[in-house]
């Protein structure tokens, strides 16, 4: 009867999880809207920061390491990215029904595509968190 009953327990929880999971996407699909544009500020900041101390430094006779002009390469296609993306996909205003109710697909495609989208850039980004601006002398 244990057997049976942890067995039981085992395949409900892999039945389930992977279904709430997908079920998120489409339920959470303003949360995942706000968190992508919030994501994408963020790295704009950063990437503004960086290329300052990047000019400051060329200015007083330095050159920013190879790291840190691909670090800045990687930024600037994770932002033309997500702009096309924001702007074809997410400000798409698509409707079902003539406009009485949200198209659910569309909804659950452009959220699980934000996840996607975080994830990968969050990983490629936060390789270069612990990067510190260390120029080479001319």
């Amino acid at each position: 009867m244990e057997i049976a009953a942890s067995v039981v327990a085992k395949v409900v929880e892999l039945a389930v999880d992977p279904v709430v999971r997908q079920l998120g996407y489409l339920f959470c699909y303003t949360r995942n809207t706000k968190e992508f544009d919030g994501q994408v500020q963020n790295l704009n900041i950063r990437r503004d920061d960086i290329q300052s101390k990047v000019k400051e430094a060329s200015d007083k006779g330095g050159s920013p390491l190879k790291s840190v002009v691909e670090w800045l390469k990687k930024v600037e296609k994770i932002r033309e990215e997500s702009e096309s993306f924001i702007t074809g996909e997410i400000n798409a205003n698509r409707k079902c029904v003539n406009g009485m109710c949200p198209n659910l697909w569309h909804r659950y495609y452009v959220s699980r595509e934000l996840r996607r989208r975080q994830k990968l850039w969050q990983s490629s980004t936060q390789k270069e968190s612990f990067m510190i601006l260390l120029f080479e002398s001319l």
